[in-house]
């Protein structure tokens, strides 16, 4: 049951990490790593862009 708890938990965080990094994508209008997604900070107006989504 561990494993499934841990294999969730992973599941989620890539599901995660690729919506941040189409975000930041299509804020930014050019692609970036998935390193890079990960540790750039999202820009309030990044986030305000999302309702527009």
């Amino acid at each position: 049951m561990e494993e499934n708890v841990e294999e969730k938990i992973r599941s989620i965080t890539e599901q995660a990490n690729q919506t941040r990094k189409m975000l930041l994508e299509e804020y930014l209008g050019h692609s970036i790593s998935m390193e890079e997604a990960i540790n750039m900070e999202i820009p309030d107006e990044a986030l305000d862009h999302l309702g527009d989504l």
